[in-house]
């Protein structure tokens, strides 16, 4: 099990139909974005289990909401886990995610999933988690612009 990916969610949207189950299927952690404890408690959790060998998804926008490919505002805290568990960051890009969700849920849709280049630790050591958020986002819009939406509807 040292090796599984688990994710970090925001505890509302994680009991959302099917997120519930997966949410618990992988183990994921439940970010309450209301109880300051309860983040402060997740992100030395998270930062433990990957320092042990586990892999974790985050979703830095803290939350979904259907965005037709346009970046939300990243959580500068969401990257305090990557320095705390002094760990590289792999941005990752999702486009048309949000097909499936727009009452198009019976027709094939096709999404876009692209891993970009690792962040080494030793390049995001020194900076504030501000510094991070940009740089991530920066790596993220400049593939996001390279990519066009498939007319799979």
């Amino acid at each position: 099990m040292t090796n599984r990916l688990r994710m970090s969610l925001d505890a509302k949207r994680s009991k959302l139909f099917i997120a519930d189950q997966l949410t618990d299927l992988v183990k994921a952690q439940r970010l309450d974005k209301e109880d300051i404890k309860q983040q402060v408690q997740v992100i030395n959790d998270v930062s433990t289990e990957i320092k042990a060998g586990r892999r974790y998804i985050l979703f830095p926008e803290g939350g979904y909401d259907h965005s037709h490919n346009e970046l939300k505002e990243f959580m500068p805290g969401s990257f305090k886990i990557a320095k705390k568990a002094k760990c590289p960051i792999v941005p990752v890009v999702l486009y048309d995610s949000f097909k499936p969700f727009e009452g198009w849920s019976l027709r094939r849709v096709t999404t876009q999933l692209a891993f970009l280049e690792p962040i080494p630790y030793e390049v995001i050591a020194d900076k504030t988690t501000t510094e991070i958020r940009d740089m991530v986002v920066d790596k993220i819009q400049r593939k996001l612009d390279t990519m066009e939406t498939m007319n799979c509807w």
